[in-house]
Parts: structure tokens; C-alpha cells; sequence
């Protein structure tokens, strides 16, 4: 193989497959992040949600007649529900996989060379960043059927107080 003057020859379609891969996996990582951060913020916006439920609920419950507070009893119970079916899914999922992802590099390790070793820790890494991704589409239908009932049940009980209060004021 000729060799230009300034030095060895490099397969441009090797370099195009690393670039690609190295794209691949800093998208992964990115993506990972985003919803690392964006399932934190809406835990704790859900959190506060539920705490301003029973708070309305403490509030309201003079106004409210049973068959409303059953209503909204009713709609909290199914964003509950959904939430920690979805939370208790998620992590029994993540475990799985990094039990069989661990399982497997150990097993592999016996052997290898530093190099090599490197080079499968990131495989796994970006691997377990994949598997969480694969939660999204999950963990969109969770949120929507979750925030959608817990908003239902929060304005249910916002329209007995509003009620209340004016019938009261008038």
C-alpha cells in the first residue's frame, strides 16, 4: 500500500465508522441525561402535586359533596397507581438489565488487556443508557395518564371550594 508524504495511510470509511460511533454514543449520553433530568423534575413536581391534592382536600371537604370527594378520590387513586406501577416497573427493569449487563462483563473481563477492558466498560455503559431510553415512550404514557387524573382530581376539588366560597360569600 502507497503511503502519502505526510504520513501512513488512514481507511477513510474506518475513520467515517468511528466518527459515526463516536456520535452514537455522545447522542446516547445526551439523550440519557435529558431524561435522567427530566425524570427527576417531574418526581418532584408529582410529589408536590399530591401534597397540594391532600392539602385542597383538607380544605375542600365541607364543601364537597361525598359523591365529588369520591370523584376525586377515585382519580388520585389512578395517578397514584400509575405512577408507582410505572416507578416499581422502572426500576425493576433497570435492575434486570444491569444485572445480565454485569453478569455478562464479568465473564468477559478473564483475560483481556487494560485496552480491551476500557473498550468494554463503555459498551456497557452506553448499553445501560440505551436500555434506559428504552423507558421513555413508557414513561410518556405513565406521565400523561398520571398527571391527566391528578389534575382532574385537583380541579374537581378546586371547583367545590370556588363553589363553596361564593355560595358562602353570597
Amino acid at each position: 500500500m502507497l503511503e502519502p508524504p505526510d504520513g501512513p495511510w488512514v481507511d477513510p470509511e474506518l475513520l467515517q465508522r468511528e466518527a459515526v460511533e463516536k456520535l452514537v454514543e455522545i447522542e446516547t449520553k445526551l439523550v440519557s441525561a435529558i431524561y435522567d433530568k427530566a425524570v427527576a423534575y417531574t418526581n418532584l413536581v408529582v410529589a408536590a402535586g399530591y401534597a397540594a391534592f391532600f392539602g385542597l382536600w383538607a380544605i375542600t371537604k365541607p364543601y364537597a359533596s361525598p359523591g365529588l370527594l369520591q370523584w376525586a378520590a377515585l382519580l388520585m387513586l389512578a395517578s397514584a397507581a400509575t405512577f408507582v406501577i410505572f416507578e416499581i416497573y422502572k426500576m425493576w427493569r433497570t435492575t434486570q438489565d444491569l444485572n445480565s449487563r454485569y453478569f455478562r462483563l464479568g465473564q468477559m473481563i478473564e483475560g483481556k488487556s487494560a485496552v480491551e477492558l476500557l473498550a468494554m466498560y463503555r459498551r456497557t455503559g452506553l448499553e445501560a443508557q440505551q436500555s434506559a431510553l428504552a423507558l421513555v415512550p413508557k414513561w410518556r404514557i405513565a406521565l400523561g395518564v398520571s398527571a391527566t387524573t391528578g389534575l382532574a382530581a385537583v380541579l374537581l376539588l378546586g371547583a367545590a371550594l370556588l363553589i363553596g366560597v361564593f355560595k358562602g360569600a353570597v
